[in-house]
């Protein structure tokens, strides 16, 4: 009786090997992430590839390097909105964010995503970001600007070489000066030859 038990245990040893070897893997601590699993460990932007580029948040000074407010009328916070410029052209302008001196930008609406995700639109064709693309000793240009109905204010022209930018988030602090009011920024950089479910994850979760 001893023996037909042993031989029962040895024909599921095999079984019970296998399932402890898929519970490890599908488990293990150092699994990657999702976009580390379909894109590859995030770092810096690679040479040639094509990106879309876009603020998250960017913060101004409470107040002009002159001292003065923002908003002469009102004395309320600026109308804040930004471009990015590229080999000499501006590729992009985003939406107007009215008195803030934080603003924050999505590049994408819910029912967008949803959309894209049905696969009834292109990402490309609906994004809110800069269209461009990595090369060698370039780089790019966010120009910030505060949309007054009076005299429209330059906040910060700041360059950014690609080759100091990494994939995904990229964070700066900045002192106020004569020409910069931008205190803080974060500048998101997507892959954009990246699978869908990568560059949703990337741009939804920073």
């Amino acid at each position: 009786m001893k023996s037909l038990t042993n031989i029962r245990l040895i024909h599921f040893i095999p079984i019970l090997l296998v399932i402890g070897i898929g519970v490890f893997l599908a488990w293990r601590p150092d699994r990657p992430s999702s976009v580390e699993a379909v894109s590859g460990e995030v770092g810096k932007v690679a040479e040639g590839r094509p990106y879309y580029i876009f603020v998250r948040e960017l913060e101004i000074a409470p107040k002009k390097p002159n001292g003065r407010a923002w908003d002469r009328v009102a004395d309320e916070a600026p109308d804040p909105y930004y471009e990015i410029h590229w080999r000499d052209n501006r590729i992009f302008a985003s939406p107007t964010q009215r008195d803030q001196l934080i603003s924050q930008w999505s590049p994408l609406g819910l029912d967008t995503l949803k959309s894209i995700r049905d696969g009834r639109i292109t990402l490309h064709s609906v994004i809110n970001a800069a269209s461009l693309r990595a090369v060698g000793g370039e780089s790019c240009v966010l120009r910030v600007f505060d949309d007054d109905p009076v005299s429209e204010d330059d906040v910060a022209a700041l360059t950014f070489a690609f080759k100091d930018l990494k994939e995904g988030e990229n964070t700066f602090e900045f002192q106020q000066s004569d020409i910069n009011s931008v205190t803080q920024l974060r500048l998101a950089v997507i892959h954009a030859n990246a699978p869908l479910v990568a560059q949703i994850e990337q741009i939804l979760n920073p």
